[in-house]
């Protein structure tokens, strides 16, 4: 029996929130099964940088690597013992399917971004535990100093994932699939 692996969401997204693996995984989208040469010349990266970019999708969960001879191929694929990277894998996919250049990756970006903080996914634990606290009695629930709570409040308002209200800070759904997916993970995974 295969062991699963728990890579947290946030270093998941913090892998994905680059506009070069991004876009990596649209030219796996579009042709995949690709090697390193072929995936360095489409997306003009240095080999070496390729690899290194690969490297960390498949640790990630996200890629399959298949060996013929000296060369590896690589297409999408979620690594079953990885927890978390087919619903993840799925979301990005569906969302990559709408952009067609790297300059559409804007709004995918800042979904992927919700999450690369693990401050970030306490506080929106805290709030589905608790809602309608006050941004000191959040504070003092997550043991986040006053700054950084804020700091990190206003983040994840500017990607409607909570909205303050009045005297307190509440959840909301965001609009976009990718960003409902990751919030959904954070939720459940606990």
């Amino acid at each position: 029996m295969s062991k699963i692996l728990e890579p947290t969401v946030w270093r998941s997204c913090r892998a994905l929130a680059n506009r070069t693996r991004l876009s990596l995984l649209k030219a796996l989208i579009d042709e995949p099964p690709l090697c390193v040469q072929t995936l360095a010349a489409r997306c003009k990266l240095k080999k070496s940088v390729c690899s290194q970019y690969l490297r960390i999708l498949n640790a990630r969960g996200f890629l399959q690597a298949s060996r013929c001879g000296r060369w590896v191929d690589y297409s999408l694929g979620a690594n079953p013992s990885v927890r978390h990277a087919d619903d993840i894998l799925r979301a990005v996919i569906k969302a990559l399917k709408g952009c067609s250049s790297p300059k559409d990756y804007r709004t995918l970006l800042k979904d992927l971004t919700i999450f690369t903080c693990p401050k970030r996914i306490l506080i929106v634990r805290a709030i589905q535990a608790h809602p309608g606290h006050s941004v000191s009695e959040l504070g003092t629930l997550c043991h986040i100093p006053y700054q950084t709570l804020q700091r990190q409040l206003k983040k994840l308002e500017s990607r409607a994932v909570i909205i303050r209200e009045e005297t307190c800070i509440m959840l909301c759904r965001p609009t976009h699939p990718l960003a409902q997916t990751l919030l959904n993970l954070v939720l459940e995974n606990r």
